[in-house]
């Protein structure tokens, strides 16, 4: 596990990964194909992928906090950060996908429009924000049969800060952060707990990305999976291949071909990946 500077993080982590490697593992004997179609975050055919530029603004959040000590900006970053990896939902639709497929559901698209169906269909409907998000893992997670992972997401985030920080609801001091959790609910989130509750959603994104990457590192050698990637279609070969300096997964049936948009491991977010 990645190295964290809080020991309240420590066992958080610790079953987290063993949650993410349990789903990764379970959704891939129950469907590989869609499995490995699942690994890359956010495939749409817009032009621009923001999981990709999402993970280009984590590091560019890390780079400043680490190298801007003094700035009186840097609170304010560090809130964004928080934000921006808690609503990154193109990255979290990986562990949505998965659980899907351990269920028997096959790749989807849009594994969140669930969130859409009030409007009567996903064209122009607004993004599902990250409290939603949460909710739909932790509910899922459980209907799976995941608790270790449905307790993960349950805790992953402080929502009332989160929420309050999107709203322009808060107030900085020198004691850290205050803001309304509820309406005449006041509370005080000290600085020494934003660093703990920041470095938990970091790190949380960083061993799944990492169990991620490893997954990926399989299919560097070009491999044949028997299957289909919907239930209309009768189940065929197709070649699953991972490009390693692009970070593109490529899955082709010889008629079909899938390039799926390339998501780089940028080198401050370098993934650990067990040799």
């Amino acid at each position: 596990m990645r190295t964290v500077d809080f020991e309240e993080n420590r066992a958080f982590l610790c079953q987290a990964e063993t949650a993410f490697r349990r789903l990764f593992s379970a959704a891939k004997d129950a469907d590989e194909l869609n499995f490995a179609a699942a690994l890359s975050p956010e495939f749409r055919p817009y032009k621009q992928n923001s999981a990709v530029d999402a993970q280009r603004a984590f590091s560019d959040y890390f780079s400043f906090l680490s190298n801007s000590q003094n700035e009186e900006i840097r609170p304010r970053v560090a809130l964004a950060f928080y934000s921006h990896l808690a609503e990154a939902s193109g990255f979290w639709e990986i562990v949505k996908n998965l659980l899907g497929i351990v269920q028997g559901r096959k790749y989807n698209l849009m594994p969140f429009a669930e969130f859409t169906r009030r409007y009567g269909n996903s064209k122009g409907s607004p993004i599902p924000n990250a409290n939603a998000l949460m909710r739909s893992l932790v509910k899922c997670s459980g209907e799976a049969g995941f608790s270790d992972l449905q307790f993960t997401f349950q805790h992953a985030f402080d929502s009332n800060l989160r929420n309050a920080y999107a709203h322009a609801d808060y107030h900085l001091s020198k004691e850290g952060v205050f803001f309304l959790a509820r309406y005449d609910e006041e509370r005080l989130v000290s600085w020494v707990d934003l660093h703990l509750l920041l470095e938990k959603a970091l790190n949380l994104y960083l061993i799944l990305n990492d169990t991620r990457i490893e997954h990926c590192h399989k299919y560097i050698e070009p491999k044949q999976i028997f299957g289909s990637l919907n239930n209309r279609d009768a189940p065929t070969s197709w070649k699953v291949e991972y490009n390693l300096e692009s970070g593109s997964m490529r899955i082709s049936n010889g008629f079909s071909l899938i390039q799926f948009a390339a998501y780089p491991n940028l080198p401050i977010f370098s993934p650990e990946i067990p040799q």
